[in-house]
């Protein structure tokens, strides 16, 4: 979620291609600092799937394999993305004529954003499965896992519905689902896993 505040997608202008691509033009080093951080971002969401699934195999190894392989999907759409970025920089600087450069761009975001809902979609499952299993295993209070469990069932529900009905995505299910990643983050940090 930082790299729509902090990295390439804070450059782009909601229905304003050419000021997008003057903002992509006039901070380079800024989209290219998005590029890297969304790398490194889903580089560590498959390492830490992978953790997940060491540690929750042993409640339902079917499920937690399932979990893995979506945000496994997740962090695919989320490369995906980060191409697009790259093809986007190398149409700003080429030699293109203005108006081949607006349209391609205009085609690259629109691919950007389908994936971003795909990838929503992927989180929302694969976090969906590890909470239950979570919930089953009772090695983080339960309250923890519903939270979780609610805030990406509306993040998938909300994903799907912009896949249907494109539209601007709502504000509440990312607040929630953000809220539930630090929390759980925390409490694994602090407390850890309860031991069963």
């Amino acid at each position: 979620m930082l790299s729509f505040s902090l990295g390439s997608y804070r450059l782009r202008v909601e229905d304003d291609i050419a000021l997008t691509i003057e903002n992509i033009a006039a901070n380079q080093f800024l989209w290219r600092i998005g590029m890297v951080y969304e790398i490194l971002m889903y580089t560590g969401v498959i390492l830490l799937s992978v953790a997940l699934y060491h540690l929750l195999k042993g409640i339902n190894q079917p499920r937690a394999l399932t979990a893995l392989l979506c945000r496994f999907g997740e962090a695919l759409m989320g490369m995906l993305t980060v191409i697009g970025s790259i093809l986007a920089l190398y149409m700003v600087n080429g030699n293109f004529a203005p108006e081949t450069v607006q349209d391609t761009l205009t085609v690259i975001f629109e691919i950007q954003d389908a994936l971003m809902s795909i990838l929503m979609v992927f989180i929302g499952i694969g976090s969906i499965i590890f909470l239950h299993l979570f919930y089953q295993s009772r090695y983080i209070p339960r309250w923890l896992s519903v939270f979780g469990m609610t805030a990406f069932a509306f993040v998938s529900l909300e994903s799907l519905v912009i896949l249907l009905y494109p539209m601007r995505p709502w504000v509440f299910p990312g607040l929630a689902a953000i809220l539930f990643e630090i929390l759980i983050g925390l409490w694994l940090m602090i407390k850890g896993v309860y031991d069963q």
